[in-house]
């Protein structure tokens, strides 16, 4: 049965004819008389040849852009072909339909002249001319191609008419371009994702300039931009072809987000100054970048409902930077709208979103940055001019508009034009903001989210995790992310990390060197001026044996082929007159070593030490976004402090094996201790931020098994902590902190000032700071509760609770008049209080105990205070209507 797959073969190049071109689809014109004669026999025609023995693996549809074809023939033939008359105004036709065969080695292994056939009739090519209109086209085609596969005409061209028609045609002005990647690109937008990207080649042969703009720089800038020789070389750098500026533009853009234009070889350092002490960005507590998505994305609802929604929670909950490319395109485009829905409906909330983008790939850019209104107009005219050679032009291949609702730009600038690569600089920027903070601060967490993507796309995700940078792969969104996750599933007996050394290997590493032999020195040697006793040994490195391939060596053509299939489209650079600044004389090669790289980056990032810092979202499962990024932050934390302490193992041992004198046991136990008390301290630093955003995010379940792990012996400021999850309403942590032996008691009474009836110690409140930190002015007047409507207000109009007798007041009201007072200044206080009214007597029977002159051990207090403290909790949730809270404290009640 054959394949459903349909090549698209589209053969057009730029109009080279004035010629009108008609865009109705329901008539054609049709010559008044067809030729007598339009029958074919391939044994009559040179360079014909026929194939009956090939196996039809699947259909290639081939268009023709008509004036092209009518372009290269002489006046006196143009004259003579009906599909060529100005009037008639064809543009792209059906060419074909070609049966093809798999992995054919050169064109005459695919089928062809299958049958020798009557010549159609008149009426049957009047049926299909709007298509096709020739007769000897349509009737050649038939003969040659139709007879391989079909029995009947009307089948073959019935089947090509409803291909055809289900094609979306992009507009003349596309058609007519120069690029074959504007021309892919507009089909595939069109049509997308019905056809994809590897199912459509675009042939430019026929041009008569086959496509070269002579004119054109391999930066892609016009030549006469250039005022020296030395921008003509085939290898151009930018430290050789471009000069520095001393002042780079700078400012707001129309949108109030600021930029600023810098060299693409700017140290990360002075752009994290930029950031922190000129910008004054407030220091984020979370670094999110995004990658992929550029070109062939569409966006589904449940990308926008699970994904984006939860990008912009996570954002606000944590003080994220988002770092994107900053053009309005792909996910970029997504996460934009998501921020300008923020703006709209949460004023007093802001997003930091830094756009790291090329300033010769930003459409309009001088419009943008132009902070002059008065020469506005005159100034965008005269940089147009110097771009352009004075002609002005529409958004080419490489150009993007920037996302206009980032709040600040970083236009990255090496000198080339329409070439979005800025390397690693992205990936470095990240480390470094990261790292930049005092050093006695933890590093910032930063996590790469990556939406589907092409070749671009690995290349980062390399960078990133050769980096120690988690990347979290959304599933279901196409292309690289999808091809992730599938070769992580492939390759899965990977993930049994204890098989496999814990170290990577790198992409160029060699798992043999052979041989290994030792020589003398000799007058001829280049290093025979080194004398004394040291051995000399010649290494032969044989490249074959890499490390990597060797580990990938029964999968290695299943991802050769995959890899292939997902990035061919990606080659359209190729067919570009300039595929990048360093031109390479030989596209064959070119093209392989490129692969190759890729597929060695693809091998780096899923070999066994690596992989672990890829996480997987599906999106179409009900998992959550934020935990799935917060687990892959907490395990590439534990990664770098084990990288971390085994790189200062290591260091300590070079150190030790040649510190002379040797240095003692005792000095190496004490270095020891040193080295382990500081990893324990930076650790546990970690852990204690790592848990704050766990609250913020409320994953428990990641917090429990990556963080806590039953104990809280490695969290500082547990105590905060436990208020934290208080105040933020977290019922299951402030039920694992109680259950890991945090004390509430303790941390409200403080200095046991519950059983402080000492009056020399002057006038106190025991439920001070009871009342300070969980009876906030913030926290009774919040929308949630309506406590605040149980209180009155005071002189300046406000509503608080700033003393017990406030409190008590509060539950009065509620419950009613019989309701007594529970809050008491001191525990003396509370026992007068329970005198006078009778109460004493019940509470001494009901505890076995006197209160105020208990002779009972030091425990019998402590539960007593942890009573106490559980009901007013218990209260409080009540209070603020934090329900599931309240349960947590009800458990605990006696």
């Amino acid at each position: 049965m054959m394949k459903s797959l349909i090549l698209i073969a589209i053969t057009i190049i730029a109009g080279t004819m004035a010629m009108s071109i008609k865009t109705d689809d329901d008539s054609c014109p049709f010559p008044s008389q067809l030729k007598p004669k339009y029958d074919f026999s391939w044994k009559s025609k040179s360079g014909e040849w026929q194939n009956l023995t090939a196996t039809t693996a699947y259909m290639m549809l081939a268009l023709s852009w008509s004036p092209t074809y009518c372009a290269t023939l002489s006046q006196a033939n143009r004259d003579k072909e009906f599909q060529c008359m100005p009037s008639n105004g064809f543009g792209l036709i059906v060419h074909g339909l070609w049966p093809q065969a798999a992995k054919a080695p050169n064109v005459r292994a695919h089928p062809r002249n299958c049958r020798d056939e009557a010549q159609l009739n008149a009426t049957f090519v009047k049926r299909f001319f709007c298509i096709m209109p020739s007769e000897d086209l349509m009737q050649g085609e038939w003969e040659k191609h139709g007879t391989c596969y079909y029995n009947q005409p009307m089948d073959y061209y019935m089947i090509t008419e409803k291909i055809y028609q289900a094609l979306r045609i992009p507009t003349n002005n596309v058609m007519t371009s120069s690029s074959a990647v504007v021309i892919k690109d507009a089909f595939l937008t069109l049509n997308s994702p019905a056809l994809f990207a590897s199912a459509v080649q675009i042939d430019m042969s026929g041009r008569k300039d086959n496509g070269k703009e002579e004119d054109v720089c391999v930066c892609n800038k016009t030549r006469a931009c250039h005022s020296d020789s030395t921008a003509k070389d085939a290898v151009w750098t930018m430290e050789r072809n471009t000069e520095e500026i001393i002042e780079p533009e700078h400012g707001v853009l129309p949108n109030g987000a600021l930029f600023l234009r810098l060299a693409l070889d700017t140290p990360v350092a002075k752009v994290g100054k930029l950031l922190s002490e000129v910008w004054k960005i407030p220091e984020p507590r979370l670094i999110m970048s995004f990658i992929g998505g550029a070109k062939y994305f569409t966006l589904s609802d449940r990308l926008e409902s699970n994904f984006i929604n939860g990008i912009i929670e996570v954002a606000l909950k944590s003080d994220a930077w988002l770092i994107t490319n900053g053009y309005n395109v792909g996910i970029v485009q997504l996460v934009g709208q998501a921020i300008n829905k923020v703006k709209l409906t949460k004023l007093n909330q802001h997003i930091t979103a830094i756009g790291l983008c090329k300033y010769g790939s930003i459409k309009d850019v001088e419009t943008l940055i132009d902070s002059d209104k008065k020469n506005k107009q005159q100034k965008t005219k005269k940089t147009s001019e110097r771009r352009n050679g004075g002609t002005e032009k529409k958004r080419e291949s490489g150009q993007r508009d920037l996302e206009m609702n980032h709040s600040h730009y970083l236009m990255l600038d090496d000198g080339s034009y329409r070439f979005y690569s800025i390397k690693d600089y992205r990936t470095q920027l990240c480390v470094h903001l990261a790292k930049s903070q005092h050093e006695t601060v933890s590093p910032v967490p930063v996590v790469t989210i990556v939406v589907e993507g092409g070749r671009d796309t690995i290349r980062n995700i390399y960078y990133d995790l050769r980096d120690n940078i988690p990347v979290v792969i959304i599933d279901g969104s196409g292309r690289v992310a999808d091809f992730f996750k599938r070769w992580l599933l492939y390759t899965k007996e990977f993930d049994e990390a204890s098989k496999y050394p814990p170290y990577s290997y790198e992409i160029g590493e060699i798992d043999k060197v052979t041989p290994v032999t030792a020589f003398s020195p000799t007058t001829d040697d280049t290093n025979s001026s080194k004398t004394g006793t040291h051995t000399y040994f010649r290494v032969q490195l044989d490249a074959s044996r890499n490390t990597l391939k060797g580990i990938f060596g029964k999968y290695d053509e299943r991802l050769k082929e995959d890899l292939d299939l997902l990035i061919s489209h990606d080659d359209d650079s190729s067919i570009r007159k300039k595929t990048s600044p360093t031109s390479n004389n030989n596209p064959k090669d070119a093209k392989s070593d490129k692969f190759d790289a890729i597929l060695r980056q693809v091998m780096y990032c899923l070999q066994p030490s690596v992989r672990s810092g890829i996480a997987v979202f599906n999106l179409n499962s009900d998992d959550n976004l934020s935990e799935t990024i917060f687990r892959a932050v907490c395990k590439s934390r534990q990664k770098y402090f084990e990288r971390k302490e085994n790189d200062q193992n290591d260091l300590s041992e070079k150190h030790e094996r040649n510190a002379k004198p040797p240095i003692t046991e005792y000095a190496k136990r004490h270095y020891a201790d040193s080295r382990q008390h500081v990893s324990r301290r930076d650790q546990n630093a970690q852990r204690s931020q790592l848990l704050q955003l766990a609250m913020d995010w409320n994953c428990i379940d990641v917090a429990k098994e990556l963080i806590l792990q039953n104990s809280l012996d490695n969290i500082l400021n547990k105590e905060e902590a436990f208020l934290n999850a208080l105040k933020k309403d977290l019922p299951q942590f402030v039920y694992e902190f109680i259950k890991l032996g945090i004390d509430p008691s303790k941390i409200f009474f403080e200095n046991d000032a519950f059983f402080d009836d000492d009056p020399s110690s002057g006038p106190k409140n025991q439920y001070r700071k009871f009342l300070q930190r969980l009876y906030s002015n913030e926290a009774v007047n919040r929308p949630t509760t309506q406590l605040s409507a149980f209180i009155e207000a005071g002189d300046a109009g406000k509503k608080y609770i700033c003393t017990n007798d406030d409190l008590n007041y509060v539950l009065t009201t509620l419950i009613g008049d019989y309701m007594h007072k529970l809050y008491f200044n001191s525990n003396d206080d509370e026992l007068k209080y329970r005198a006078s009214w009778g109460l004493i007597e019940q509470n001494i029977e009901q505890n076995q105990i006197n209160p105020k002159n208990s002779d009972q051990p030091n425990k019998a207090k402590k539960e007593i205070a942890f009573d106490t403290i559980m009901r007013d909790l218990f209260i409080w949730a009540i209070l603020m209507n934090h329900t599931e809270m309240a349960q947590v404290f009800l458990s605990h009640m006696k």
